[in-house]
């Protein structure tokens, strides 16, 4: 039976199925419904450590626009709401623990099952703004940053035309989503009547689309990089900084993987942990993309700030070291007499040596005659 015809039963039978495993369990397996293992342990590190990695990076992000560039762009902002919808994402990921990542549906109640697929159903309308946001914002910096004057038209529209497929695609993603069931609370509560279309073409084409398009915002730079004029060591350097969009291909290509294989088995609810893993993998890897490039710049503006304080610091000991250890010939009366210019150097406040006083001496009298 349908739990879909749940409501047409007596109360006492729909108490009895509500309270029974929302799977039938393969024969010989025994149903653990009150403490069924789980792999929420592993959830949580894994959600815990990539959001900590994308925070720091957005952290130093935000820094390089406040302290180096001096202003945001409206791409930040867009960037942001993306961010937003990660973290939302992550919060899900932590909610789902409360039924239990890897845990097989016959050892979930079906009283249970309606929050899940709750869950599950906020978590891919979060990771289809995230990615729709923050996959555009990607295409954008890197037209300021490659091709600020259309210098490179190819590269230019290229992005271009990328950023209107992928926001069209999201929205109607994310349209196509919602619609597919109907009334709307079928989506998650199956004890209601109502139907829905088979999602594996959608589901499935999202996961292959956000592959390609990886792959296609690894390789983009790098086509602009190795024409630059510096030498192949910067080169190397630069073309790495924007490689790490190989691990969103990585983490999108696993979860192309396990898409497939979830929406071809039974077991839903634990077969979707891996995938709602993966996924958020994926996205922690766009983040990064956005915002590793700023790294270099910040820790360069960091090293300007701090090394005048430093020289100071350095120039402050050596003079006080020289002042101890020099001692010149007196007059016989214990004094001393000032230091020659022969040895001596002029110097800024920084340390910073311009020229021995000799020559300095020479110079402006020089200049006097």
């Amino acid at each position: 039976m349908s739990l879909s015809q749940l409501h047409s039963l007596p109360l006492e039978e729909q108490e009895a199925i509500l309270e029974g495993p929302a799977l039938k369990p393969p024969p010989g397996v025994v149903v653990n419904l009150e403490n069924p293992p789980n792999g929420n342990t592993l959830a949580i590190t894994v959600t815990t450590v990539l959001l900590a990695l994308a925070s720091i990076f957005s952290l130093v992000r935000v820094y390089s626009r406040v302290y180096c560039v001096k202003h945001f762009h409206f791409v930040d902002y867009i960037a942001f709401a993306g961010f937003s919808m990660y973290v939302a994402y992550g919060y899900i990921l932590y909610r789902l623990t409360g039924v239990g990542h890897f845990v097989h549906q016959y050892d979930i109640r079906v009283k249970n099952l309606a929050e899940f697929l709750y869950s599950i159903h906020l978590g891919s309308v979060f990771y289809a703004v995230a990615l729709g946001t923050l996959k555009p914002a990607i295409l954008i910096e890197w037209e300021r940053i490659f091709s600020p004057h259309r210098t490179h038209p190819k590269f230019y529209w290229t992005c271009r035309i990328m950023t209107v497929v992928t926001i069209v695609y999201y929205i109607s993603a994310l349209i196509a989503g919602n619609l597919s069931c109907f009334p709307f609370e079928y989506i998650w509560n199956k004890t209601i009547p109502g139907k829905c279309f088979h999602r594996k073409a959608l589901d499935v084409s999202t996961a292959a689309l956000n592959f390609l398009s990886h792959i296609l915002i690894l390789l983009l730079p790098q086509t602009i990089i190795w024409r630059l004029q510096m030498t192949l060591l910067r080169k190397i350097g630069v073309a790495i900084v924007f490689a790490v969009g190989l691990i969103a291909v990585i983490s999108a290509g696993f979860r192309l993987a396990v898409t497939i294989t979830y929406l071809d088995v039974a077991d839903s609810t634990y077969s979707v942990s891996p995938v709602a893993l993966w996924a958020f993998a994926e996205m922690t890897a766009i983040i990064l993309v956005f915002t590793v490039p700023s790294v270099p710049k910040t820790f360069d503006a960091c090293r300007r700030k701090l090394s005048p304080m430093f020289s100071s610091i350095s120039w402050t000991r050596l003079s006080s070291t020289k002042h101890r250890q020099s001692k010149w010939p007196g007059s016989g009366t214990g004094g001393s007499d000032p230091p020659t210019a022969q040895g001596y150097s002029t110097g800024n406040e920084s340390g910073v040596a311009l020229q021995p006083l000799s020559k300095a001496i020479s110079n402006h009298s020089h200049q006097t005659v």
